[in-house]
């Protein structure tokens, strides 16, 4: 289910299956959501996919900034029911791979996840 939802959801916001981030980002946000940490993702998608970390933080980056410049980076303020994507800064890729990861959380809350007033509460922290 939520790997389902994840795609369906990149897709909505503009991430599209043809760039290489979009399979890059959608195991960072499963990884993220399964460990709720976000140190050390861009080293265990490099293990993962046999590639260099710096690769995969860029093709993330790229796929979110064309989905920034798109307008459709938006709709995730929709999916989350707040205004958290402005439209005039394009956020970074740990911040967008938070706030999917909390998503799906919502959807299947399988933990407290003790966010408090900040959606990305421990996860940057970290």
């Amino acid at each position: 289910m939520n790997n389902k939802e994840l795609c369906n959801t990149l897709i909505y916001i503009g991430i599209t299956p043809d760039r290489k981030g979009f399979t890059y980002l959608q195991q960072a946000v499963l990884l993220v959501k399964a460990t709720m940490m976000l140190k050390d993702v861009f080293h265990k998608l490099s293990i993962i996919f046999k590639t260099n970390k710096h690769t995969i933080d860029s093709s993330i980056r790229n796929a979110v900034q064309s989905a920034f410049n798109s307008g459709k980076l938006l709709r995730l303020n929709e999916k989350l029911g707040m205004e958290i994507i402005d439209k005039d800064t394009c956020p970074t890729t740990k911040v967008i791979i938070c706030y999917l990861a909390h998503y799906l959380n919502m959807l299947t809350p399988e933990k407290d996840l003790g966010y408090g007033k900040s959606l990305q509460g421990n996860l940057l922290m970290q």
